[in-house]
């Protein structure tokens, strides 16, 4: 499990995400420009609603642009390995990109469940997920 992959990976989706919601941006708001106006059609609504559609966008890619910025000050982060019998799961502690599976490790942000059983603990410790047991097998 390499971590820098695991980070450099995030990011990359981060940006491609930025990307996305940028390209939505601009078609929205050229839709909204060649939409009519309320004097061409006072009942359509089409150009209220780009708009509409274009602040949802920038508010996804201001909140984007803040994860990417948090995961550029992360130096170091721990993955967590964890059995239950013959399952094995691998966590690691981030603040973005939850959900997310690298190098067969699940990222989980820090206000999730997972992430406060796993907070403060070590090898050997148990925590509960979900309804399992697990022992914590390695840090890394």
């Amino acid at each position: 499990m390499d971590k820098s992959l695991i980070l450099e990976t995030l990011k990359k989706r981060c940006k491609e995400k930025i990307k996305e919601l940028e390209n939505g941006i601009e078609e929205a708001k050229n839709s909204a420009k060649q939409a009519p106006s309320f004097m061409e059609s006072a009942s359509d609504t089409t150009r209220q609603q780009y708009r509409y559609t274009v602040q949802s966008l920038e508010e996804q890619r201001e909140k984007a642009l803040r994860e990417l910025d948090e995961l550029e000050k992360i130096i170091d982060f721990e993955i967590f390995t964890l059995t239950d019998k013959n399952v094995v799961k691998s966590y690691c502690i981030l603040p973005a990109g939850g959900g997310e599976i690298i190098e067969k490790v699940t990222v989980v942000t820090n206000n999730t469940p997972v992430a406060k059983n796993l907070n403060g603990k070590g090898k050997g410790d148990t925590v509960i997920i979900g309804d399992r047991e697990f022992k914590i097998e390695k840090t890394l």
